[in-house]
């Protein structure tokens, strides 16, 4: 399939996300004291993301601990009304 004005096949856009990582170890041990660029894909609440590490689309959720987060929850009823 290709795009109107464009002729860029459009396999060529889709990503290919990785869900499980077989040896955790070798991540961590590959990755240990680099920053990880990433995209996040979203905020659970404050201190917890989901997120895709790059280049490789591996799919993380990350847990930050030692911050302080303020809490203000929208009742649902009004929340549907947004």
């Amino acid at each position: 399939m290709f795009l109107r004005y464009n002729f860029i096949s459009l396999q060529d856009h889709v990503r290919d996300i990785k869900w499980k990582i077989e040896d955790v170890k070798e991540f961590v041990e590959k990755r240990r004291n680099k920053p990880i660029k990433a995209v996040i894909d979203s905020v659970r609440d404050g201190s917890t993301v989901r997120a895709f590490l790059l280049p490789d689309f591996h799919n993380a959720t990350i847990m930050i601990h030692g911050i302080r987060v303020s809490v203000n929850f929208l009742p649902f009823h009004l929340f549907l009304m947004c």
